[in-house]
């Protein structure tokens, strides 16, 4: 029996609004810090803070017993963050140290610490207001590391407007839930694929490349939507192959997160999950709300396939040219 699959603009309207509400949203944005130790025990320390944290309110990262400061303070603004960068010379490594990040409390914020150790490794971590101690552990635990990476995974799934989209169209191409769990499957197997070449440093691909690839397959979804055909035998094979294009997206923002270089099978087994998870949310989601409108007597007609086609094809052709015009930057 064929179950109509609907995608209700309002889904789609709501990713974009949360992206938008996100990007609005700097006054609840935490202060990063960034600790990065090199192999002659020289250490990097940048704390950015949002442009509502006032100059008034200095945050202050204080070395631990054995490092000392390295020169003054440069401050530089990147976008609306204003990035003040300092050095240490340490004696010993960060691990097992203990940093103090002072004037949380006065600039009402959390930080997000992010440390990377000389031998690869990544640690990271909240501070509350109230707390203003990151300890760097000895080792972190490895269900720990996983937990770390499927939610970053989760993140980047659901901040990832371009990969929803495709998720959106897939189910508007396939109309039926066997096909649609056909090109899904496909489409996870794809990314899956060169997520972990890419990772592994078997395939090499810039980011922007990456991305100018992701919006073209937009384009040629938005197109198939747009045909008002019923899929054929050749999806999932097609779906497939514009899945490795998303796969090397989401090599780039795991490489950006920084891989634990003892725990790199592992982190990219959580980030996968991660990925994955946030995925069945989404086709959840919509599938949910397809039974309701259903129940309702709300179908989705050609009409409105239709203008969803020309949507999705709009804004992955806007894509197409903001990220080709990167490749000339």
């Amino acid at each position: 029996m064929k179950a109509p699959i609907v995608i209700p603009c309002v889904l789609l309207a709501a990713a974009v609004a949360l992206q938008v509400g996100a990007a609005r949203a700097h006054d609840a944005d935490p202060i990063g810090v960034s600790l990065v130790e090199g192999p002659a025990g020289e250490v990097t320390v940048k704390v950015a803070r949002p442009a509502a944290v006032q100059r008034a309110w200095p945050i202050e990262i204080e070395p631990p017993s054995g490092c000392e400061p390295l020169g003054g303070k440069v401050e530089r603004r990147e976008g609306p963050r204003r990035v003040a960068e300092t050095r240490w010379s340490c004696a010993r490594s960060l691990r097992g140290a203990e940093v103090r990040v002072a004037g949380l409390a006065q600039a009402d914020r959390q930080a997000i610490v992010r440390a990377r150790l000389a031998d690869g490794s990544v640690v990271r971590a909240v501070v509350p207001p109230g707390g203003e101690v990151f300890a760097v552990p000895a080792r972190s635990p490895w269900y720990a590391t996983f937990a770390e990476f499927v939610g970053l995974g989760v993140r980047h799934l659901a901040a990832g407007l371009d990969h929803l989209l495709f998720v959106a169209g897939l189910l508007l191409v396939a109309r039926e839930l066997r096909r649609a769990a056909l090109a899904v499957t496909a489409f996870t197997v794809g990314h899956s694929l060169t997520l972990c070449a890419s990772v592994l440093g078997w395939v090499r691909v810039p980011a922007v490349l990456a991305e100018v690839g992701i919006a073209l397959s937009l384009v040629y979804l938005a197109v198939q939507v747009a045909r008002a055909e019923r899929a054929g035998r050749t999806l999932p094979a097609v779906v497939l192959a514009l899945g490795l294009l998303h796969g090397l997206g989401f090599a780039s923002a795991l490489s950006e997160a920084g891989l634990p270089e003892g725990d790199v099978p592992l982190a990219l087994a959580g980030f996968n999950v991660g990925v994955e998870l946030g995925q069945l949310a989404f086709i959840g989601a919509a599938l949910a709300v397809s039974a309701g409108l259903s129940r309702l007597g709300a179908r989705l007609g050609e009409r409105r396939r239709l203008a969803l086609g020309h949507a999705i094809g709009a804004v992955a052709a806007m894509w197409c040219i903001e990220r080709g015009l990167a490749l000339f930057s």
